[in-house]
């Protein structure tokens, strides 16, 4: 397995205060997918039930998190200090995330206020992608 550290701090800061317009907060909107560490998705797209074990112990070494949808696109979950933690324990599971979304520079994130598990997933492919 490739080893990247990754620290997404500086970035969840940026994020944070880059979508509030005129002061007022982004409203939350919902997100599905499946929870994935980003480090093995985008290096070895790396998801779904087989590679669940090495997903978990890659966001607990500091991966961060995303959402792969359907469609294939993935979306950072962001954890502040006081919300999203929540959602990593649903690695390589389908879940629905409510959330205030973030986009900066291309760049699109959540930041959770809920989860709700939807079940494990199967591993096939999604967007295209086989999983290795």
């Amino acid at each position: 397995m490739k080893k990247l550290f990754v620290v997404p701090l500086a970035l969840s800061a940026a994020l944070a205060i880059a979508d509030h317009k005129d002061g007022q907060p982004a409203e939350p909107q919902v997100l599905k997918g499946e929870v994935v560490a980003l480090t093995l998705y985008l290096t070895e797209e790396m998801h779904g039930a087989e590679g669940a074990t090495e997903a978990l112990a890659a966001l607990r070494g500091g991966s961060p998190a995303g959402l792969l949808a359907a469609d294939g696109t993935v979306t950072l979950i962001l954890v502040t200090s006081q919300e999203g933690g929540e959602a990593l324990k649903y690695v390589a599971h389908n879940v629905e995330i409510t959330g205030t979304i973030h986009e900066h520079g291309g760049m699109r994130a959540i930041v959770p206020k809920s989860v709700v598990d939807l079940g494990a997933v199967e591993t096939k492919p999604v967007g295209g992608h086989e999983h290795k």
